[in-house]
């Protein structure tokens, strides 16, 4: 069963512009490959102000477990 690693952020709204440019453009794909994910998406809430979420799918849980208790998170 697929598994999802969900990364919620709360962004100083004096950096988002620049934030949101860094997520998309370097951290996304950096982070698609170190985690090895299936795929990884990402946005801002409409229903909290300056909340970026980033969702990292996984084949199984136990994928998304072995990134969490890996030295990559570290």
């Amino acid at each position: 069963m697929t598994a999802y690693l969900i990364v919620r952020a709360e962004v100083d709204p004096a950096v988002r512009d620049d934030f949101d440019v860094w997520y998309q453009t370097e951290h996304l794909p950096q982070a698609l490959v170190a985690f090895d994910a299936l795929s990884a998406k990402r946005g801002w809430s409409s229903v909290e102000a300056d909340v970026h979420i980033a969702f990292y799918e996984f084949h199984d849980l136990e994928a998304a477990n072995k990134l969490m208790s890996s030295d990559i998170l570290k």
